[in-house]
């Protein structure tokens, strides 16, 4: 059984790290490629709607390649792989519909709503996924998860505007929905810019548990080798032989003479 969960374990490390490489590969090809084709446009002086979709689809699959290296990152340093995973499957799930809504010029509603919803969630999963992937003091696990559960909630009043707006504004009304959503969108713009700054406020702490940790193994693994090399004293033996006349001798040669021990009495 522990043979085959630390096969399995192998080889999801082998399936992200495949992962972490196409996405890179990615990222890097198609913005290279969105910006050679910018070039050639404006050294051409042509811009029709062939040129724009191929500038969005090399812009489409480089932000969604960073997303998923975010989703792959996270996958590898925590034990939330099937979220991470499930977040990986909603960013290219999103990629694809827009892409087949741009050159398919799909006209439909219902399929853009879908699209709209779904690159809005693949955004908000990213977006999570970095703020959870920094290592903070336990301290600041509370503002952490604070910023998480409010880029949640924008994520959800996007898709609830997506799917039906008339409804919302029937009962709360149009400007309470925005004025609602536009706090919201300041509280995950605060929270994100102030996680890189409590990460770094975090490194100094934790880097002195490191190595005060560091330090009591050392300790421990000092006092457990003097424990080890005195119980390996105390146990050694000495494999005398008996030449006669009251006289052993050991493998070297030395002699000795036994005197008995009588033992204290109490």
């Amino acid at each position: 059984m522990y043979a085959q969960t630390h096969d399995q374990d192998q080889d999801t490390r082998a399936l992200l790290h495949r992962l972490h490489q196409t996405s890179l590969y990615g990222f890097i090809g198609f913005l290279t490629l969105g910006a050679l084709w910018g070039i050639i446009t404006v050294l051409t002086g042509h811009f029709g709607w062939l040129e724009a979709r191929v500038l969005l689809t090399a812009a489409i699959v480089s932000v969604s390649s960073a997303c998923l290296l975010t989703c792959v990152n996270f996958a590898s340093r925590t034990s939330l792989r099937p979220l991470s995973i499930g977040g990986a499957g909603v960013v290219v799930t999103a990629a694809t519909l827009l892409m087949i809504g741009m050159w398919g010029d799909v006209r439909s509603e219902a399929f853009w709503k879908l699209a709209c919803i779904a690159t809005t969630w693949g955004v908000a999963l990213t977006h999570g996924f970095l703020i959870l992937g920094m290592r903070l003091h336990r301290r600041f696990m509370l503002p952490q998860l604070a910023v998480v559960l409010t880029t949640a909630v924008l994520a959800l009043m996007f898709s609830l505007a997506i799917l039906d707006f008339n409804a919302i504004e029937r009962i709360i009304g149009e400007q309470a929905f925005y004025r609602i959503m536009a706090s919201v969108a300041i509280l995950v713009a605060l929270g994100s810019v102030a996680m890189p700054i409590l990460r770094r406020i975090s490194k100094s702490d934790l880097d002195e548990q490191d190595d005060l940790a560091d330090d009591n193994a050392l300790i421990d693994n000092d006092h457990v080798a003097q424990t080890d090399a005195g119980a390996t004293a105390a146990r050694q033996s000495i494999v005398l032989t008996d030449i006669g006349d009251g006289v052993y001798s050991d493998a070297h040669g030395q002699r000795y003479r036994l005197v008995p021990v009588m033992a204290r009495q109490s």
